[in-house]
């Protein structure tokens, strides 16, 4: 639980609710999770989810792109996706 989102009337019970991602597992808290909840709160979970999938297919976009300009081969490509979605995991963007 985090007590510094109390202020925005964020629950316990909301935040743990919150933190739940039914693909990997529970969500990890990081220094971005606070935004990533009050947004939740403020936009609905259904235009969050919305627009963190557009963020994630734009980021995916650009390191296809570096990718392409630098040669670097599809397993490589694949493992910075990869990459990427675990660092966004640990800031507390899927949270």
């Amino acid at each position: 639980w985090s007590p510094h989102l109390a202020r925005f009337g964020i629950s316990p019970a909301t935040q743990v609710a919150a933190t739940y991602s039914p693909s990997m597992g529970p969500a990890k808290d990081g220094p971005f999770t606070p935004a990533v909840l009050l947004a939740k709160v403020v936009l609905g979970e259904p235009q969050l989810l919305k627009l963190r999938g557009k963020a994630i297919s734009i980021h995916s976009q650009e390191i296809k792109k570096f990718c392409a300009d630098y040669g670097v081969d599809s397993k490589m490509q694949q493992a910075l996706i990869k990459k990427a979605k675990a660092v966004g995991s640990d800031l507390g963007f899927l949270s």
